[in-house]
């Protein structure tokens, strides 16, 4: 998203120096060497510009819509058109929402790091136990076999390992739709 925004502060800057739309697209073109998905709404545009077939263009506003920031970059395009707005400020305002939205999915990533790295860890633990027991020369396979009390703590773990992964899981999923909504 970073290179996303990148490309429109660009075309922004290209706007702002007195280029209108498609001649700021051709020069923008020249120079980018990224392929991202803003790089390919962008070109997108320049060969329906080229060809200005109505047909081509209604492709390529359904290849848009695959990913947010070229969906946004569209909807730009069609205010600043509709509207009179400068593009060059409309699309600013594009670029510093998808660096923001960046921020915010790093700062979400890391603060999901420790409760992740917690749920793997309590996940591995009791299996890290039963091979360090079995490294140490424990004979924990016979006592599993032999007494009743391992078996029913084998049985009582077992149900406990599995309620943390579905609690977990669901406890994650919670805070994530919570956070990204």
């Amino acid at each position: 998203m970073s290179e996303d925004a990148r490309v429109i502060r660009e075309l922004s800057a290209l706007l702002r120096s007195g280029l209108s739309f498609h001649p700021a697209v051709d020069a923008l073109l020249d120079v980018e060497s990224d392929s991202g998905n803003i790089v390919q709404a962008l070109k997108d545009l320049q060969a329906t510009q080229r060809l200005n077939n109505q047909n081509g263009n209604r492709q390529g506003e359904a290849a848009r819509t695959e990913h947010s920031a070229v969906q946004r970059l569209h909807w730009c395009l069609q205010i600043s058109q509709r509207s009179g707005a400068s593009l060059a400020e409309v699309l600013e305002r594009l670029a510093e929402d998808l660096e923001s939205a960046l921020v915010a999915q790093q700062s979400f990533d890391a603060a999901m790091a420790g409760p992740k790295a917690t749920t793997k860890l309590l996940t591995w633990l009791p299996l890290v136990g039963f091979g360090f027991g079995l490294l140490v020369g424990i004979d924990v396979l016979g006592t599993l076999v032999s007494s009743w009390a391992a078996q029913l703590s084998v049985a009582v773990g077992a149900a406990l390992w599995v309620a943390n992964r579905v609690w977990c899981r669901r406890l994650m999923l919670s805070t994530s739709a919570q956070a990204l909504s």
